[in-house]
């Protein structure tokens, strides 16, 4: 299965120093991901623009503008965050259309690890799919969101990267930390597990998500 190795960030890094992220030379490393900053130029396309993963493969990813490099240097420690930030757990993609986005998936040799129908994101039906990004301590989730009834003006439209959930080392911490830019904290959906999300008003581009530690791994 493919490692993430870079997020390509449509945002200004000052903004990301700004909250308590330690940038250096353009970039934020936590854990064993890279997020890359592209600038703020962009004005039509905020958020996550693309990612970077190893191995070989297409440019697009059923709409995901993909890249290709050399895996980064397994071990590689992550700079200490001020927001106490520690590594990412999960990189959500919205799609339109759930199976066609899993197919493209499975495609490549991702294995779909899980899937849910719920409530989700502040809706009711939604229906989630969840792949394994590399392996052992390095390895992200991938989760895949889409409605649980395709719309079908919609149905051909591309997957988009929706937003990021990093893994905090004390969520309450974390909270004082951002104050009242970071919403209180809810029961994640992992069992035993919290997550709170940052208010746009923070200024940063891409939806983060701010989650507790892991209580365990799942197999």
């Amino acid at each position: 299965m493919p490692t993430l190795l870079i997020l390509h960030v449509v945002d200004d890094p000052s903004t990301w120093t700004r909250i308590g992220f330690s940038v250096e030379g353009g970039r934020v490393r936590i854990g064993s991901t890279v997020v890359e900053f592209l600038g703020d130029e962009k004005a039509s396309n905020h958020g996550i623009a693309g990612w970077t993963l190893d191995g070989s493969g297409p440019e697009t990813i059923d709409g995901l503008s993909t890249s290709y490099a050399l895996p980064l240097g397994a071990g590689t420690p992550s700079v200490p965050h001020a927001n106490g930030v520690v590594s990412i757990d999960h990189l959500v993609v919205s799609t339109p259309d759930l199976e066609r986005t899993v197919a493209v998936l499975e495609g490549l040799g991702m294995a779909c690890r899980r899937r849910r129908d719920g409530a989700a994101y502040g809706t009711e039906k939604m229906r989630q799919a969840f792949f394994w990004l590399g392996e052992d301590a390095e390895r992200v989730l991938l989760e895949v969101v889409g409605p649980a009834t395709i719309d079908p003006s919609k149905a051909n439209d591309p997957a988009k990267f929706f937003g990021l959930a990093v893994v905090s080392a004390d969520l309450d911490r974390t909270g004082a930390f951002y104050g009242d830019l970071m919403k209180p904290p809810t029961e994640a959906v992992q069992a035993g597990r919290r997550i709170a999300t940052l208010s746009s008003r923070s200024g940063c581009k891409v939806a983060l998500a701010f989650m507790s530690a892991h209580v365990s791994v799942p197999e």
